[in-house]
């Protein structure tokens, strides 16, 4: 339990997940040792900036929180035995898992670019990989802690509509009455939210950017300036978070 609640080796750190509860990181210490902090460069003296990040901050916790939760319902489906899975609900879920790859890849990449920006180490992609294990490689405290313990998956087609039980990894034929259930739409609508808020928050940012420098050309320079490598290569798409 200790384990799951501790979001790194720093004893001091609040936790960023426990049993149902999500935890939002709104200070950045959770992806890097305190330590770090006296390599960063003195923060900005302006307001605006600070507002901007400090807005970017909650924009990532919830896009953070919004990719767990729609991992674990992705996680859930997919332990569901592919004998009791339809060929249509076995592509839809292919399509699920495609698309919240490709969302919490671009989320992994706008973190290790913030990251780098503030000159913190960056282990955002192994915190990734951990989360994005499968049903069973997770402990048994690990399945318990999950936010979708105990729901009935379905309802499935087999003889008649039923629901499967994954902790006891049997069908329940019975209507499910208080016990309650992750359909294929729910998980699709937990996607589908993951995919608003990354394309929310990449346009939060670019937004940030071009307001940067509207400032920056009305502080009396005439001076003509040539964007560095790194700035030309952040005015691509969004898309380009996929290809890396």
């Amino acid at each position: 339990v200790l384990f799951l609640a501790t979001p790194s080796k720093d004893g001091a750190s609040l936790p960023r997940r426990f049993r149902a509860v999500l935890f939002m990181d709104v200070f950045g210490d959770a992806n890097y040792d305190p330590t770090d902090a006296e390599h960063i460069a003195p923060p900005r003296d302006d307001s605006s900036f600070s507002s901007s990040s400090q807005g970017e901050v909650y924009s990532v916790a919830f896009c953070e929180s919004t990719a767990a939760t729609a991992q674990m319902a992705l996680r859930r489906w997919e332990a569901l035995p592919e004998e009791h899975l339809l060929d249509k609900d076995g592509q839809t879920l292919w399509q699920l898992r495609k698309q919240h790859t490709i969302w919490r890849k671009a989320l992994t990449n706008h973190i290790a670019g913030q990251n780098t920006k503030r000159g913190v180490p960056d282990n955002s992609h192994v915190q990734d990989a951990i989360e994005q294990r499968p049903w069973a490689e997770l402990s048994r405290v690990e399945k318990e802690e999950d936010e979708f313990a105990d729901f009935l998956i379905g309802p499935i087609e087999q003889r008649r509509q039923c629901y499967y039980d994954l902790e006891e990894g049997k069908l329940i034929w019975d209507k499910p009455g208080h016990r309650s259930v992750l359909a294929l739409k729910d998980v699709q609508i937990l996607v589908q939210r993951l995919e608003r808020a990354v394309k929310s928050l990449h346009t939060a940012a670019q937004e940030q950017k071009a307001q940067v420098k509207t400032q920056s050309a009305g502080s009396g320079s005439s001076a003509r300036t040539v964007a560095a490598p790194g700035e030309r290569s952040m005015k691509r798409s969004w898309t380009t978070y996929f290809t890396k």
